[in-house]
């Protein structure tokens, strides 16, 4: 019997993985693509080495299956990762609706560590009854309260936290896919030289390779070392919409492509779970098998 896991989770996993200094140097593409930083390499490499290995039965380079907390929502905690069998399970649907941890509370002025002591002082607060209710129907109360508790001023951010599931892999096939990726590569250049401002900021200074100054909660908190002319702010809304216009779009193809070549479904054994210790879901494989 064969088992699924989402590509979100899929994704996770990859990111976990050791590659050696000789997969680190495999072509992410038959094209060459000059405006993915390392990170952004080494993640299309590590995806597709791990569907490489468990296609060919090698052993599998990568870490625990159990997802650690990262410390950025109220509601999130270290767990293991499910597999299921029922693409319909109620379990890929349940998103809920998660509050980010404000940076305040998180980081200390001046400081780039986490305050791991004031980030669990804020969650088990924000648990209570009391706080709960006031947030859901009493927003002033509630947050006349957090001022005078944690000396916060800014309204709480809440995100929609969705459990992702087979949908988000592409439907194209794999040669739709491809002539989809060599539409993004050709046409990035006359994106980035569409007006003087972009040329500059992304061509002058290179900063499409640094999109995560505008995408990454750690980097959006630093002042941006180059001289582009414009201020941060107007660097920071040029990367966002080339990050969201061009790289995103091609990252996420390329994972779809080699998915879609290699595992369509990202259907495994039960033996590759257990490898990569992802734990059955309770409610579509625990019951029915």
């Amino acid at each position: 019997m064969s088992f699924f896991i989402t590509k979100s989770n899929f994704i996770r996993i990859a990111k976990k993985v050791d590659l050696t200094p000789e997969q680190l140097l495999k072509p992410i593409y038959k094209a060459d693509i000059f405006f993915l930083n390392k990170l952004e390499i080494k993640l299309i490499l590590s995806v597709k080495q791990v569907l490489d290995d468990i296609k060919t039965g090698a052993t599998i380079l990568t870490k625990s299956g159990q997802f650690q907390d990262t410390l950025t929502y109220v509601y999130e905690y270290t767990h293991y990762s499910k597999y299921h069998i029922d693409k319909n399970c109620k379990a890929l649907k349940s998103d809920f609706k998660d509050i980010f941890i404000p940076v305040e509370i998180k980081f200390k002025a001046g400081e780039k560590t986490i305050d791991e002591q004031r980030v669990k002082e804020f969650r088990d607060w924000m648990k209570t009854p009391e706080i709960i209710d006031l947030y859901a129907n009493d927003p002033e109360r509630f947050y006349d309260r957090m001022e005078i508790k944690f000396r916060l001023q800014n309204r709480l951010t809440g995100e929609e936290v969705k459990n992702k599931g087979v949908q988000e892999i592409s439907n194209l096939s794999a040669a739709e896919l491809e002539k989809k990726i060599d539409e993004i590569i050709s046409t990035s250049m006359d994106y980035c030289y569409a007006t003087d401002k972009r040329a500059k900021i992304l061509m002058g200074c290179d900063l499409r390779l640094h999109t995560y100054y505008a995408t990454s909660e750690k980097y959006r908190r630093e002042r941006i070392p180059y001289n582009t002319g414009y201020t941060d702010g107007e660097v920071r809304e040029v990367l966002l919409e080339y990050h969201q216009t061009i790289k995103a779009p091609l990252i996420n193809s390329l994972i779809d492509y080699y998915i879609i070549s290699l595992n369509e479904g990202l259907y495994f054994s039960k033996n590759i779970m257990e490898q990569l210790e992802f734990q059955p879901c309770k409610m579509c494989v625990t019951n029915n098998v």
